[in-house]
């Protein structure tokens, strides 16, 4: 019984390293599969970066183009803009003049208005509405006619509202 005790042990133990040693392949297949995956995912990558070095390239070759070309239009423009600059400087008197003969026309008109004023009649025994139609018809504005009156403005709007 001994000796069939040891051969059992002996095939056992054979048998669990046969057992280990098949383990061991299986898993190693199972690796070296996974590695050849990786590395083909590796390969993949790099191909991508390739490509997208190619863009780079070709991307910075067309921003340096548009560079080169917005400088030289720059220069246009700078000349351009000097040219406005010189007709601005040259019409700046010509709109000063204008400015003054503005000036003196509101002026003239505030003094026909006052003028016009004292022709018409403030009678304090009219009603509001009827002074306030006359003045209308003067030409006077909303407010112009609230200060004469001394009534609001809102008083004035709604009398020619209605």
């Amino acid at each position: 019984m001994n000796l069939n005790l040891n051969t059992i042990l002996l095939i056992s133990t054979i048998l669990a390293v046969l057992f280990l040693f098949v383990y061991i392949f299986i898993r190693e297949k199972v690796i070296n599969r996974k590695f050849q995956r990786i590395a083909m995912a590796i390969e993949e990558i790099n191909e991508e970066i390739d490509q997208l070095e190619k863009k780079q390239k070709n991307t910075i070759k067309k921003v340096e183009e548009k560079i080169s070309t917005l400088l030289s239009e720059n220069g246009m423009i700078d000349n351009l803009n000097n040219n406005i600059q010189n007709i601005i400087y040259k019409n700046e008197e010509e709109i000063i003049l204008l400015y003054k003969k503005i000036e003196k026309l509101e002026n003239q008109i505030n003094h026909l208005k006052l003028n016009n004023l004292s022709s018409i009649n403030i009678d304090p025994e009219k009603k509001d509405e009827e002074q306030v139609k006359e003045l209308f018809k003067a030409g006077y504005s909303i407010e112009d006619i609230s200060k004469e009156l001394n009534i609001p403005a809102g008083q004035v709007k709604f009398i020619l509202k209605f």
